[in-house]
């Protein structure tokens, strides 16, 4: 880029010509990257698509709360266990839901509804498990 391109100096309406050709590199940058993206997945919900990610995200979630409640569960605060459930049960319903989460969803509510803390946990590590978590 010449200084004439910048209208007689360093400055184009007020900014610097560093911050022209920093800001031209971010957008070629996100050009590019929205071009990797899409050829990754391309539809929002197939393979690699945003919906899929997001669900897969969920299921971590509730994962993780699984076994914060197995962990508590040992350590005997079986409350700490039942909150952290039903936190799990929450992350399995939001959506976007993955169409096997609401079984377990329901079961685990349902255990714990019935004050079946150890059950609601069994149901809880078998779905992450079936889930690579």
């Amino acid at each position: 880029m010449h200084n004439a391109d910048l209208r007689g100096g360093d400055h184009l309406c007020g900014v610097s010509r560093e911050n022209v050709v920093v800001t031209a590199k971010i957008s070629v940058i996100g050009i590019g990257l929205m071009a990797v993206l899409a050829g990754c997945g391309g539809s929002s919900s197939g393979p690699g698509g945003v919906l899929n990610v997001a669900t897969r995200a969920g299921v971590i979630a509730a994962c993780a709360n699984v076994q914060t409640a197995s962990t508590d569960r040992q350590a005997g605060d079986d409350a700490s266990a039942v909150t952290a459930l039903q936190a799990a049960v929450t992350a399995l319903r939001k959506p976007p839901v993955d169409p096997s989460s609401s079984p377990v969803a329901a079961s685990i509510d349902a255990k714990l509804a019935a004050g079946d803390t150890a059950g609601a946990l069994a149901a809880g590590t078998s779905y992450c498990a079936a889930h690579g978590q």
